[in-house]
């Protein structure tokens, strides 16, 4: 018995032999043609090695017919909607690094040395953020990630997109993002509301104790404030500051973070003021909007019910709330 093992070992040693030979030397122009065989069918193929937004432009093509494939599986249109989500922050030359290199410095320690505040929006803006890239580009890439995500939000039904996305993923075992496509997702969402900001106001003056430029010096208070929250549509089903594209974001981005599970309390605590600055806007808003007497975000109390000042007073309101995340 042992020996008849032993020749159908060298056997298949002689088979095998030659065949890694082929794979490894003559056989390269073979594993050449394979790799360019899952280029034609597999996004992450192209995403993999992709330099040139042309390349990352075709793996989105790519990924877009895997999602509008009745036959694919639900596994699959997940991992092509994250695939979506990478080609488009790579067409558009997004780096991951530098949104964590802006949460990283952010959440230092304020020392006796520093003469100029940290702000997290103003961190992001400067070192992250493309002033060509538009806010639907962001909020097409989050939405593809925050999409691929809906199979893991069966337990929490105020982040679901829509309960045909959320019936059809608890059809089958789809498995959770993993770590760096939750970072992914984050930092995506982080964008939409970074980006929103910025088209709204000019935050360069707020770490040196100036206020918020708004961009359009011809806009009242009122309409910044709608142009930046930006009611979507597309959000009708949610409430609260979810039914807006600033809060909506917000709100994506901190539950893709906390999933991933890779910064330090520091870092989350500073995270989470993206959040709080969502819905502290969102009460300000319908504040002004009721004209309340009384308004209160932050410890400070805003009055909107004279109309003759409740614009000044919403202007001096959304300076105290970003001021009040400088450090």
């Amino acid at each position: 018995m042992f020996k008849k093992q032993t020749v159908l070992k060298k056997g298949a040693f002689l088979f095998i032999f030659p065949l890694f030979l082929v794979l490894t030397g003559c056989g390269s122009n073979l594993l050449k043609s394979l790799s360019e065989t899952l280029k034609k069918v597999d996004p992450n193929e192209i995403i993999r090695t992709a330099t040139t937004p042309q390349e990352y432009k075709e793996a989105q093509t790519l990924a877009q017919n895997i999602i509008d494939d009745k036959n694919a599986s639900l596994t699959k249109k997940q991992e092509a909607h994250v695939a979506k989500g990478k080609a488009i922050l790579g067409q558009n030359n997004v780096s991951m690094l530098d949104i964590f290199g802006s949460i990283a410095e952010v959440a230092q320690p304020r020392t006796s040395q520093q003469t100029v505040s940290k702000n997290i929006f103003v961190e992001i803006t400067n070192k992250a953020l493309k002033t060509d890239v538009s806010i639907n580009i962001f909020i097409e890439a989050a939405t593809a990630f925050n999409t691929a995500s809906s199979a893991n939000l069966i337990a929490s039904p105020n982040l679901r997109l829509t309960t045909s996305v959320l019936t059809s993923f608890a059809t089958e075992n789809v498995a959770a993002l993993d770590r760096n496509d939750q970072l992914l997702r984050g930092m995506a969402n982080t964008l939409c509301v970074i980006r929103l900001v910025n088209n709204v106001y000019n935050l360069d003056q707020l770490v040196t104790g100036g206020n918020l430029q708004p961009r359009k010096t011809q806009n009242t208070e009122v309409d910044n404030l709608k142009d930046l929250l930006y009611e979507d549509t597309k959000l009708s089903g949610f409430t609260g500051a979810q039914k807006y594209r600033l809060g909506f974001h917000a709100f994506q981005a901190i539950d893709a973070f906390d999933a991933a599970g890779v910064f330090t309390n520091d870092q989350i605590n500073e995270i989470k003021k993206i959040k709080d600055i969502a819905n502290n806007v969102v009460i300000l808003f319908d504040g002004y909007t009721a004209g309340s007497a009384s308004v209160t975000v932050n410890s400070k109390t805003y009055d909107f019910s004279n109309s003759a000042t409740k614009d000044n007073t919403l202007k001096t309101a959304m300076n105290d709330l970003f001021k009040s995340i400088n450090k």
